[in-house]
């Protein structure tokens, strides 16, 4: 996972840092700067599960924007078109589409 998190050079900063991912435990959040990178991103990561006999699960994975421009492109994982959102809760935090929520 490492390999496939480490090519990939999303355009999310924080603090002048470039953020490509969040990890805890079992769980991997990916950043991208637009949907061409997160497509990328779900691939590389999908390429690199299966080579340890893992599956990404489409029913738990989702995919959420935090853009004025709707959405177009479908994101699939083993053929199936993830779910988009607009808030998923990370490590107690909801995150949504305008940012942190307290």
């Amino acid at each position: 996972m490492t390999d496939a998190l480490e090519d990939h050079r999303g355009t999310v900063s924080f603090d002048g840092r470039p953020i490509t991912n969040l990890r805890f435990a079992d769980d991997i959040d990916g950043l991208a700067g637009n949907e061409c990178e997160l497509a990328s991103l779900v691939e590389q990561l999908d390429k690199a599960s299966s080579k340890f006999g893992l599956e990404i699960s489409a029913e738990k994975t989702k995919i959420m924007a935090n853009s004025k421009e709707p959405s177009k492109k479908e994101i699939k994982v083993n053929g199936q078109i993830l779910e988009r959102v607009t808030k998923f809760k990370y490590l107690g935090s909801i995150i949504t589409d305008e940012g942190l929520k307290p």
